[in-house]
């Protein structure tokens, strides 16, 4: 049994630092960076991730970007997804505005005065400190540009998934979440009707601020709902 990790946005999995540093180091956890992996679609990573991982039970993490990641490999492998825990995140358009996404010059998400103000306001509700901040624009500047081009252009172009899941989810939702709407969420719940939804205080970068609280979570999840192969 796999326990997966996929990132969001910047596709680095580096922002994951801090629930890493929380979860039990027996837990048989893989990191998977975006840019390794094959395909230019959500469809594309997902089918290069199941022909590696066809024959191993996942429990999944999917942050933000990667939601949809998460919902093709349950159209894959079916049973073989056991849960997913989906960390502000989404499969479908997260707002309105994110069909504009595509339009987001590169220069926007590298580190600056104004950039890391917006950022903050955006992504952290106003309460990321210089440090939380300044990792995010690491991150990112450590992605390939053209690939981080492509992944706006996959948000810009998501719609509503159609086929429904049974596979358990736990759905962490940061209380000031600008990124995400709650039409978004519900739309999670729609389609994995064994959703249970757990709010957290904070900004769409929840698991940077709260990696605590999202560590425990995660592992509440694995302890309460699988078995010991896990370990």
């Amino acid at each position: 049994m796999k326990i997966i990790l996929l990132p969001g946005l910047d596709g680095t999995g580096m922002l994951f630092k801090g629930i890493l540093e929380v979860l039990p180091k027996a837990l048989n956890i893989q990191v998977f960076c975006l840019d390794e992996l094959e395909g230019d679609s959500y469809a594309k990573k997902a089918q290069y991730l199941a022909e590696h991982l066809q024959s191993t039970e996942l429990f999944i993490v999917a942050e933000s970007y990667s939601g949809p990641i998460a919902y093709e490999l349950c159209n894959i492998l079916g049973s073989n997804v056991k849960q997913i825990v989906f960390l502000a995140s989404f499969i479908s358009a997260p707002s309105s505005l994110s069909r504009c996404a595509h339009l987001i010059p590169t220069f926007a998400l590298q580190a600056s005065e104004l950039n890391m103000w917006l950022l903050n306001k955006i992504g952290f509700a106003g309460a990321g400190s210089d440090s939380q901040i300044l990792d995010v624009f690491k991150s990112i500047s450590f992605a390939n540009k053209a690939k981080l081009k492509n992944r706006l252009q996959n948000i810009s172009r998501l719609r509503k998934p159609q086929n429904p899941h049974a596979t358990p989810v736990v759905y962490i939702k940061p209380t000031n979440d600008i990124l995400v709407n709650n039409r978004a969420v519900d739309e999670v719940k729609s389609v994995f009707n064994n959703t249970k939804v757990i709010t957290i205080s904070g900004g769409h970068f929840i698991a940077q601020t709260n990696p605590i609280k999202c560590a425990d979570i995660i592992k509440k999840e694995i302890y309460e709902n699988k078995s010991t192969q896990y370990f």
